[in-house]
Order: structure tokens, then C-alpha cells, then sequence
């Protein structure tokens, strides 16, 4: 018994670990489309759009991944109207 209550707390942690992956790569997936959709928009390079949304992340102590998604929301919205 002792032997399964082992096996089920790795499997949590390794669920665990996985959902976190998962979610730093959809973050990192989000944070480059809005960056280069930032850089295009704004006519200057990356690393000035990466900047930006820093910048915004930390005004609104928000995580880049959030702040990617929304820009990316709200670009949609643009480009559709």
C-alpha cells in the first residue's frame, strides 16, 4: 500500500509538471505571435516590441503570457472591424 500511495504522488507531480509545460509553451507561443504582430504594427524591431510588452506586463502585474493573449484578442478584433 505504501508502494502505491508513492506511484499515485509521482504521478501528480509528473501531471503537474506537464500541465506547466504546457502552459509555458502556449505562453511562449502566445508572447512571440504578439510580438511579431506588435513589431510588424508598430514599425520597429522585436526586441522593442518584447520591451513594450514587458513593460506592459509589469504595469499591470500581469504575466507576459496574459498580456500577449489579450493583445492578440484585441488585434483580432481590430483586423475584423
Amino acid at each position: 500500500l505504501p508502494v502505491l500511495d508513492v506511484l499515485v504522488s509521482r504521478e501528480r507531480t509528473l501531471r503537474d509538471e506537464v500541465d506547466s509545460l504546457r502552459q509555458a509553451l502556449s505562453d511562449r507561443r502566445d508572447i512571440e505571435r504578439a510580438k511579431d504582430w506588435l513589431s510588424e504594427s508598430r514599425k520597429c524591431s522585436p526586441q522593442a516590441a518584447f520591451e513594450a510588452l514587458r513593460q506592459k506586463a509589469m504595469e499591470r502585474g500581469e504575466s507576459l503570457g496574459q498580456v500577449a493573449r489579450a493583445l492578440l484578442a484585441k488585434a483580432g478584433e481590430s483586423s475584423v472591424g
